[in-house]
């Protein structure tokens, strides 16, 4: 299967993608459809750790400095880069390790005999864009939608715990960890650059190992209830008995090292009055005429030695894969609540040899989305059915039936990646069994 394409949620307005993605914006078609069991996760919140790094930041300040924990985000930013390159050399570097986060690739050689050196200045920073591929650009509009973090009262409002995370935080033997290194805390807020022994820290790397349920306490439940089975879930979402029901069907999923797009096909197919089964169908749905729309745009994006038009393409669509096997198999699968899609569908289906009308439709959507974007199409089609491509794609793949008997190319995860990783992490689902 194709490995997922990543994006944020169209939620936040700096989340858009802009011209070098999402050709088709097809973005803001899945989402709401992913939206409605995955409340608040998004692709590149895929970390419990993301999130309580920011909870630990945030505590931290309501312990030690109240007046920045209301002071403005641009107040905040300086001591939060500093606390998140702690939190990664921490745990790059000591045991037990958890090195999976933004910024990996600026740790090596910052330990030296033992000693860090932190700063404010970008020259310390993990990565160049640490401020927004960070967790605290990327986790900003999860965190506040689970309702760790709260918008605090400054003019350019800062962050602050909500009063439940914070009450947490206080019962918490994290509080206790931060309490037992409060100097160091205090001179990372204070100071622009300083220097700790790193083995100061082992706790801290011990807590960010720890997977919160495995405590069997107030801890592991809040981080179930607010990551993964949000009890205040917006209206869009199904109810928390619904979360719950997901939730544990993916219990029994997890461990058997399926692709993603095998767990939702395999939730697909249990009870037929379940809203989770029912749930699983319409993403298969959504995603079945995707995957066919993006996989006929990228055949108009092929360069041909003889000639580029729409009839070259076609030609080629139809020797490799764009078939009525491949049309057949989709056409078993429920039809998708988004109306272009439907459209698409119809369109597709009507005959083995529907390849033109479809990538006409195609074509003209993004040369619609492209205008919107201000930018210049990737391909257009002239009134002589020339192709006039400025961005060539690489050949798009054959449907493979033997890996994906429903003809579905899986592009997008419906954010069940994340949600299984925030999963595995806070101890609620197994590790797959691959062996």
């Amino acid at each position: 299967m194709n490995a997922p394409l990543f994006f944020f949620t169209a939620e936040d307005p700096r989340e858009i993608p802009k011209g070098s993605r999402d050709p088709l914006r097809f973005l803001p078609v899945w989402t709401p459809v992913a939206r409605r069991m995955v409340p608040f996760l998004t692709t590149v919140t895929p970390s419990y750790r993301g999130f309580l790094t920011r909870f630990l930041f945030h505590g931290m300040l309501e312990d030690f400095e109240p007046a920045l924990a209301n002071a403005s985000i641009d107040e905040q930013w300086p001591a939060f880069c500093k606390f998140e390159q702690l939190c990664g050399l921490v745990r790059a570097e000591l045991s037990p390790a958890t090195p999976n986060f933004p910024g990996i690739s600026g740790v090596p050689g910052r330990l030296k005999e033992g000693v860090i050196s932190i700063g404010s200045e970008t020259s310390y920073w993990l990565v160049r864009s640490q401020k927004n591929t960070g967790f605290w650009g990327y986790y900003h509009q999860a965190s506040l939608g689970s309702q760790l973090i709260q918008l605090n009262r400054a003019l350019r409002p800062g962050y602050r715990l909500t009063d439940e995370a914070l009450e947490i935080y206080r019962l918490s033997a994290a509080a206790d960890l931060m309490q037992e290194h409060r100097p160091l805390f205090k001179r990372l807020v204070k100071d622009k650059v300083f220097k700790v022994e790193l083995d100061e820290l082992q706790g801290l790397a011990q807590l960010f190992a720890h997977k919160p349920l495995s405590s069997k306490d107030e801890w592991g439940d809040f981080w179930l209830q607010h990551l993964l089975i949000p009890k205040n879930s917006p209206d869009r979402c199904y109810s928390p008995t619904v979360l719950l029901e997901f939730a544990r069907r993916l219990q029994r999923e997890a461990v058997t090292g399926l692709s993603v797009g095998q767990i939702w096909e395999s939730l697909a197919q249990g009870p037929a009055d379940s809203p989770v089964t029912d749930f699983a169908i319409q993403v298969m749905a959504t995603e079945a005429v995707i995957g066919l729309c993006e996989w006929a745009f990228d055949a108009c994006r092929l360069r041909h030695p003889e000639k580029t038009d729409l009839a070259t393409a076609a030609d080629w669509a139809y020797d490799n894969g764009y078939s009525s096997d491949w049309l057949d198999r989709l056409r078993h699968i429920r039809e998708p609540q988004d109306a272009d899609l439907r459209r698409y569908r119809e369109v597709a289906l009507h005959s083995p040899h529907s390849f033109e009308p479809l990538a006409r439709e195609l074509l003209q959507r993004h040369k619609a989305v492209m205008h919107d974007r201000k930018g210049a199409a990737w391909v257009e089609i002239n009134n002589d059915d020339e192709l006039m491509i400025r961005d060539p794609a690489e050949e798009p793949p054959a449907p493979n039936f033997e890996r994906a008997p429903s003809g579905i190319r899986w592009r997008y995860d419906y954010f069940l990646s994340s949600w299984m990783n925030v999963g595995r992490e806070i101890g609620y689902l197994a590790e797959p069994d691959n062996g």
